[in-house]
């Protein structure tokens, strides 16, 4: 009796050390801040920015806080097994992230069914990682299941695509186990990912890719949907803006980040320095992005530029035709009264032009970071070792390399800001005949 209240008294003590040791890091609630540093790493998915340049860019024009300090960090062929072969996440450190977000698994699982010794190799690793992110300042770390792989493009094989999906599942099970027992936050890419290719898939057909035509390597339309889960988990609330009009008076007002040049009954014209996130594209388009939204709420969560109009007359059921950009729609004065997303019903808007000039300076940031993750930040070491051999003082000077390059990737980082200008567009409203 007195040996099993020691082994119990002894299990309490050793589940207080355990909590004390725990990493204590923000949850997803605490959101995204002005002065955060975020680290996007990840393994090939990461390094073709099919999600991460959507990321930077919705922290450049649609997040309240926003432009964000953004760092990409992919790895073509990355596992932990690669990771730490390497020596870990030092070249990611030298940015000093304040939040870092993984998206590793893909390659953990090499392509077979899941072992215990993989699934082993996958947990210690990703466990070691946040660790390391933990002592070094990191205030939140989102730890994201794998993605999936295509069923129907996967080795063109039904078969080895639902093996390979069952091990990926159970990489996502040992994703949230190290997620949970370090106090992150979890993203799970992989169902979601799921889900959306099997709606997609029965509209536009088998041999839509959602997971990119090699299986694997998602175009747009699966880079939006891990784009979407990080969002989410990162605590993103998704409020562009709001616009009211009263069409009997002609008053209109602006929330934060917009604001009203002019108005009269049935036309504002607003100057916006917050943007609506953007799609491009045919639907049926891997490449785009306006097809595959259906499928999951990305602007019902994530991007809500709301317009409410008042004073309309008649009934609720009056019609109001509404003029934004190219576009026109109508919708009953009641649902205007109610408040109508013009980010979901208007794909076709007068962000669209800039929007993409901001994503294409993303994508050209994030290119050049590719080098300073590879051959700067990761080769120095080995070429400061060489150097050493011959010329210490060289060597020494090499040291200051780090820093240097570190400083010029946040000058690309604040240099977007300069690519954001306000966007002035009308809206036009009359009683539909």
């Amino acid at each position: 009796m007195r040996k099993c209240r020691d082994k119990s008294k002894f299990c309490f003590l050793l589940s207080i050390i355990v909590a004390i040791s725990m990493p204590v890091f923000a949850n997803g609630k605490d959101g995204i801040k002005s002065d955060d540093i975020v680290a996007l790493c990840g393994d090939s998915i990461t390094e073709n920015k099919s999600y991460t340049a959507f990321i930077e860019t919705y922290f450049a024009v649609c997040h309240e806080e926003g432009p964000i300090h953004t760092a990409q960090f992919g790895w073509g062929g990355d596992c932990m097994r690669a990771l730490w072969g390497r020596g870990g996440p030092r070249p990611i450190l030298s940015v000093k992230p304040t939040v870092v977000t993984t998206l590793y698994g893909m390659n953990d699982g090499y392509y077979a069914p899941l072992t215990e010794a993989t699934a082993s190799e996958y947990r210690n690793g990703l466990t070691r990682l946040v660790g390391e992110f933990a002592s070094n300042g990191v205030r939140m770390v989102i730890v994201s299941s794998p993605g999936a792989v295509d069923t129907k493009w996967f080795r063109n094989d039904a078969n080895k695509a639902t093996m390979y999906n069952q091990t990926l599942a159970g990489l996502r099970d040992v994703a949230k186990q190290v997620a949970d027992e370090n106090g992150c936050v979890f993203a799970n890419a992989h169902d979601l990912m799921i889900d959306v290719m099997a709606k997609a898939k029965k509209k536009y057909g088998d041999k839509y890719p959602v997971a990119g035509t090699d299986g694997v390597h998602p175009h747009a339309n699966g880079g939006l949907i891990i784009a979407y889960v990080f969002l989410r988990a990162m605590g993103c609330n998704g409020n562009i803006g709001a616009i009211t009009h009263d069409l009997k008076r002609g008053i209109s007002t602006a929330s934060a980040g917009h604001k009203i040049l002019s108005s009269k009954a049935g036309e504002v014209t607003v100057e916006s320095s917050r943007y609506p996130f953007c799609f491009s594209g045919k639907p049926d388009d891997p490449a785009a992005t306006s097809g595959i939204i259906e499928f999951f709420p990305f602007n019902e969560d994530l991007n809500r530029l709301t317009l409410k109009v008042t004073g309309a007359p008649g009934q609720s059921d009056t019609r109001v035709r509404v003029y934004w950009g190219n576009t026109n729609k109508v919708f009953s004065s009641a649902a205007l009264e109610k408040g109508v997303n013009l980010a979901d019903e208007y794909h076709d808007n007068p962000f669209r032009e800039r929007f993409a000039h901001i994503q294409a300076e993303v994508l050209k940031k994030q290119t050049w970071e590719r080098l300073f993750y590879h051959s700067y930040l990761s080769g120095l070491p080995a070429l400061q070792k060489e150097i050493l051999e011959v010329n210490a003082e060289l060597a020494d000077k090499l040291n200051r390399l780090t820093p240097a390059l570190v400083k010029r990737q946040a000058r690309c980082a604040s240099s977007l800001a300069t690519n954001i200008v306000p966007v002035i567009h009308t809206i036009r409203l009359e009683i539909d005949k």
